[in-house]
Protein backbone atom coordinates (compact mmCIF):
# COMPACT_ATOMS: atom_id res chain seq x y z
CA UNK A 1 0.00 0.00 0.00
CA UNK A 2 1.85 3.28 -1.27
CA UNK A 3 1.13 6.80 0.53
CA UNK A 4 -1.71 8.63 -1.79
CA UNK A 5 -0.15 12.34 -1.07
CA UNK A 6 3.54 11.97 -2.22
CA UNK A 7 4.98 15.40 -2.11
CA UNK A 8 6.41 16.38 -5.97
CA UNK A 9 9.95 17.76 -4.62
CA UNK A 10 10.59 14.07 -3.01
CA UNK A 11 9.46 12.15 -6.15
CA UNK A 12 11.43 14.34 -7.91
CA UNK A 13 14.51 14.12 -6.01
CA UNK A 14 14.25 10.20 -5.64
CA UNK A 15 14.11 10.62 -9.34
CA UNK A 16 16.98 12.71 -9.37
CA UNK A 17 18.97 10.63 -7.26
CA UNK A 18 18.26 7.32 -8.50
CA UNK A 19 19.54 8.29 -11.95
CA UNK A 20 22.67 10.54 -10.58
CA UNK A 21 23.44 7.26 -8.74
CA UNK A 22 22.94 5.00 -12.22
CA UNK A 23 25.45 7.11 -14.23
CA UNK A 24 27.55 7.54 -11.36
CA UNK A 25 28.02 4.74 -10.51
CA UNK A 26 29.02 3.54 -13.85
CA UNK A 27 32.14 5.53 -13.33
CA UNK A 28 32.53 4.80 -9.69
CA UNK A 29 32.32 1.11 -9.52
CA UNK A 30 33.54 -0.18 -13.00
CA UNK A 31 37.52 0.10 -12.96
CA UNK A 32 39.46 2.44 -14.82
CA UNK A 33 41.29 -0.39 -16.36
CA UNK A 34 37.86 -2.06 -17.76
CA UNK A 35 36.72 1.72 -18.82
CA UNK A 36 39.74 2.08 -21.02
CA UNK A 37 38.36 -1.31 -22.81
CA UNK A 38 36.06 -0.78 -26.19
CA UNK A 39 32.24 -0.49 -24.89
CA UNK A 40 31.48 -3.71 -26.96
CA UNK A 41 34.02 -5.60 -25.21
CA UNK A 42 32.59 -8.55 -23.08
CA UNK A 43 34.93 -8.10 -19.80
CA UNK A 44 33.37 -4.53 -20.40
CA UNK A 45 29.72 -5.27 -21.26
CA UNK A 46 30.13 -7.63 -17.95
CA UNK A 47 31.03 -5.23 -15.82
CA UNK A 48 28.62 -2.87 -16.75
CA UNK A 49 25.74 -4.75 -16.34
CA UNK A 50 26.66 -6.39 -13.07
CA UNK A 51 26.59 -2.36 -12.12
CA UNK A 52 23.34 -1.93 -13.22
CA UNK A 53 21.53 -4.89 -11.69
CA UNK A 54 23.07 -3.46 -8.30
CA UNK A 55 21.67 -0.14 -9.15
CA UNK A 56 18.54 -1.80 -10.01
CA UNK A 57 18.24 -4.00 -6.45
CA UNK A 58 18.97 -0.82 -4.75
CA UNK A 59 16.79 0.87 -6.00
CA UNK A 60 13.83 -1.87 -5.79
CA UNK A 61 15.03 -1.65 -2.45
CA UNK A 62 14.75 1.47 -1.35
CA UNK A 63 11.45 2.39 -2.95
CA UNK A 64 8.73 0.97 -0.72
CA UNK A 65 11.03 2.46 2.49
CA UNK A 66 9.86 5.69 0.96
CA UNK A 67 7.31 5.08 -0.55
CA UNK A 68 4.71 2.32 1.02
CA UNK A 69 3.22 2.55 3.88
CA UNK A 70 4.85 0.09 7.40
CA UNK A 71 1.24 0.04 8.69
CA UNK A 72 0.07 -3.42 6.14
CA UNK A 73 0.31 -6.43 8.08
CA UNK A 74 2.73 -8.65 6.91
CA UNK A 75 0.82 -12.08 6.50
CA UNK A 76 -0.50 -10.69 3.26
CA UNK A 77 -2.87 -8.10 1.38
CA UNK A 78 -6.67 -9.24 0.94
CA UNK A 79 -8.25 -8.91 -2.59
CA UNK A 80 -11.66 -9.40 -3.08
CA UNK A 81 -12.06 -12.45 -5.07
CA UNK A 82 -14.83 -14.33 -7.26
CA UNK A 83 -18.07 -14.69 -5.16
CA UNK A 84 -17.11 -12.26 -2.13
CA UNK A 85 -14.23 -14.63 -1.07
CA UNK A 86 -11.18 -13.18 -0.21
CA UNK A 87 -8.10 -13.52 -1.93
CA UNK A 88 -4.90 -13.28 -0.13
CA UNK A 89 -1.42 -12.70 -1.82
CA UNK A 90 1.49 -13.50 -0.64
CA UNK A 91 3.90 -10.23 1.25
CA UNK A 92 6.27 -10.03 -1.68
CA UNK A 93 3.20 -8.85 -3.86
CA UNK A 94 3.26 -5.41 -1.87
CA UNK A 95 6.60 -5.22 -1.96
CA UNK A 96 6.26 -4.52 -5.27
CA UNK A 97 3.69 -2.93 -5.34
CA UNK A 98 1.26 -5.64 -7.12
CA UNK A 99 -2.86 -5.56 -7.06
CA UNK A 100 -5.13 -6.09 -9.18
CA UNK A 101 -6.95 -3.20 -10.24
CA UNK A 102 -7.65 -3.41 -13.98
CA UNK A 103 -7.85 0.03 -15.54
CA UNK A 104 -4.90 1.02 -13.30
CA UNK A 105 -3.29 -1.66 -15.26
CA UNK A 106 -4.08 -0.72 -18.62
CA UNK A 107 -3.35 3.01 -18.05
CA UNK A 108 0.68 1.75 -17.69
CA UNK A 109 0.91 -0.68 -20.14
CA UNK A 110 -0.38 2.29 -22.18
CA UNK A 111 1.80 4.44 -20.63
CA UNK A 112 4.70 1.88 -21.21
CA UNK A 113 3.69 1.48 -24.97
CA UNK A 114 4.06 5.39 -26.00
CA UNK A 115 7.32 5.25 -23.96
CA UNK A 116 8.66 2.39 -26.61
CA UNK A 117 6.74 3.84 -29.53
CA UNK A 118 9.77 5.95 -30.84
CA UNK A 119 11.67 2.50 -30.46
CA UNK A 120 9.28 0.23 -32.48
CA UNK A 121 8.40 2.90 -34.66
CA UNK A 122 12.33 3.39 -35.42
CA UNK A 123 12.90 -0.66 -35.50
CA UNK A 124 10.33 -1.15 -38.10
CA UNK A 125 11.07 2.00 -40.63
CA UNK A 126 14.71 0.53 -40.52
CA UNK A 127 13.84 -2.99 -41.23
CA UNK A 128 11.06 -1.17 -43.76
CA UNK A 129 14.05 0.42 -45.35
CA UNK A 130 16.15 -2.43 -45.15
CA UNK A 131 13.80 -4.19 -46.98
CA UNK A 132 13.42 -2.60 -50.00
Amino acid sequence: HHHLYIPLSQTLLYCLALSSFFVLSLYAFVPSSVRRLPRDDAVHIKWRTGVILGVVTAGVGVYPWLFCLDDVEDYGIIGAGAAGKPLVFPPWYRYLGFSWQPMQDLRIALHVGILYLGSFACAWLKIYHCAR
